[in-house]
């Protein structure tokens, strides 16, 4: 039952996630610097894509954003749903929070759930959750106030906060004693149930009313087929929210050459493909062939970084032609970008042939940079 919550909610996390909420106002700006301020005039969805956002005034409605650090000063009164490396609430949020990220720091009331994937997870002292909380994270320190259920998976855990509901937490490391602690302070209303291969290291000091129950990885051997459905999720979220992130960036910074590469992608797709795979395949071969000289060395690491950087844009380009082709008379950039590299995307993991629309789609994408750079080569010559 538990792991079909989980389930459930994670897919509503998925659907919020991917899906942009609708409404009839929004307001829409990217750019290096977004910084939302005292007198401007918003009205319903706020997007937001930039290296820096940061909002300094308060949001009527919900919140979606992406880019490199996010920083939310005033209150939201919808949903916050953002992937960044670096996220920082020190407001109130009266909705659902979805955060992807690196670091992610939260040190107020959220009056919804809080869904929440990061690598440093920190959640401060004045935190209220009054909705689930549902967590993945490298290092997770948690303080605050939990209204309702709380499910975690990290490979360090902390525990500091008052938790009125059920604490379902695992342990996703080795036999360390130190990575499950419930520390001096903490209150954990109706009990605690972990899975970790040693045991929780508890302070004498924290109150815990229930069961305290142990699940040793050794007696679960077999994984359930819902925790696999559950983890192919996380991991698919995971790299759709980092590549709408990473490309959001880059057609903020350049918006033209993002439009201009799109154009470029819907000539000769077929020609273009070729050119692709025949640069992907090359590309390797020559930094072989150059690392075999120290002269050649780093003409060959700087190649097979082009190549890596090749792989990841080249979806992108093609995503967001995709987008331009569903949505021609978009006034922006970021309806057709998202909206394209997020079906584009779904498409690449789709049973049997995904595989193959991910590869035609690198192919195509690869030989479209490619075409797009020669003009600006023989411009220059």
């Amino acid at each position: 039952m538990l792991e079909t919550r989980r389930l459930v909610a994670l897919f509503i996390g998925v659907i919020g996630l991917i899906l942009p909420i609708t409404s009839q106002a929004f307001t829409a700006r990217s750019g290096d610097d977004v910084n939302f301020k005292s007198g401007d005039q918003l009205g319903g969805v706020t997007y937001a894509a930039g290296r820096q956002i940061t909002v300094d005034t308060p949001l009527p409605g919900d919140l979606i954003c992406a880019g490199n650090s996010v920083f939310i000063n005033q209150p939201v009164q919808g949903d916050v749903i953002c992937a960044a490396e670096n996220i920082s609430i020190r407001a109130k949020v009266d909705g659902t929070v979805r955060l992807i990220g690196s670091r992610l720091d939260l040190d107020n009331h959220i009056g919804g759930n809080a869904m929440l994937v990061g690598s440093d997870l920190i959640i401060g002292q004045q935190s209220v959750i009054q909705g689930e909380s549902l967590i993945a994270a490298q290092f997770l320190d948690s303080r605050g106030h939990y209204l309702q259920d709380f499910h975690g998976i990290a490979s360090q855990i902390k525990l500091y906060g008052q938790y009125d509901g059920p604490v379902n937490l695992t342990v996703a490391n080795g036999g360390n004693s130190q990575v499950l602690q419930v520390n001096h302070g903490a209150k954990l209303a109706q009990g605690l149930t972990y899975r970790s291969k040693s045991a929780a290291q508890i302070d004498s000091a924290a109150e815990i009313k229930g069961e305290i129950v142990k699940k040793d990885w050794s007696e679960h051997g077999r994984i359930s087929q819902q925790q696999i459905i559950i983890g192919w999720l996380w991991s698919k979220l995971l790299r759709l929210f980092m590549l709408l992130a990473t490309g959001l960036v880059i057609i903020s910074l350049w918006p033209r050459a993002s439009r201009s590469m799109a154009e470029v992608a819907n000539q000769r797709p077929v020609l273009l493909s070729a050119h692709g795979l025949l640069i992907l395949i090359a590309m390797p071969l020559i930094s072989v062939l150059a690392a075999m000289t120290i002269i050649g060395l780093p003409v060959a690491i700087i190649l097979l970084l082009l190549w890596a950087i090749l792989l990841y844009a080249a979806r992108l380009v093609v995503g967001y032609w995709l987008g331009r082709r569903l949505w021609p008379k978009a006034q922006n950039n970021l309806w057709p970008f998202l909206v394209g590299v997020t079906i584009l995307f779904i498409a690449t993991v789709v049973p049997f042939i995904g595989w193959l629309i991910s590869a035609i789609a690198t192919w195509w994408g690869v030989g479209a940079i490619w075409q797009w750079v020669r003009p600006a080569n023989k411009v220059n010559k």
